[in-house]
């Protein structure tokens, strides 16, 4: 949607036509790392009287809000083109395959394979 109060144009109900598929971090003025993704949006015809290059306010949805369970990205380590994690279980280590998602400054989702509340190895060396 764009909602500028400012300049007085309200536009709601748009499509995302293109997701880039680069994100890049930026620092606010605040210095709160933020997460940007460039995305493409069709305009109404009702808007053709827009100014080329105005600047407004402007929120973009990709995706739903959804609960997602979160784990240190470096408990996460590749074998045999697979995504793995060890949990430990009766007082051993077990390995886990584990499907991820997104990633969260130095978090990463954990869509398939755990369960909240598993107790996920962070380092672990073999003897």
């Amino acid at each position: 949607e764009v909602n500028d109060v400012d300049l007085g144009i309200r536009i709601d109900n748009m499509e995302v036509q293109k997701i880039h598929p680069k994100s890049f971090t930026v620092y606010s003025e605040l210095g709160v790392e933020e997460n940007r993704q460039r995305v493409e949006i069709d305009l109404p015809k009702s808007s053709q009287d827009l100014s080329f290059g105005l600047k407004v306010e402007t929120r973009v949805l990709v995706e739903e809000p959804r609960e997602a369970l979160f784990i240190t990205e470096d408990a996460v380590y590749e074998k045999d083109l697979e995504k793995y994690v060890e949990v430990l279980e009766d007082k051993k280590p077990i390995e886990k395959r584990v499907e991820t998602g997104i990633k969260d400054n130095n978090n990463i989702e954990i869509k398939e394979g755990l369960k909240e509340g598993e107790k996920v190895i962070l380092i672990y060396e073999k003897k």
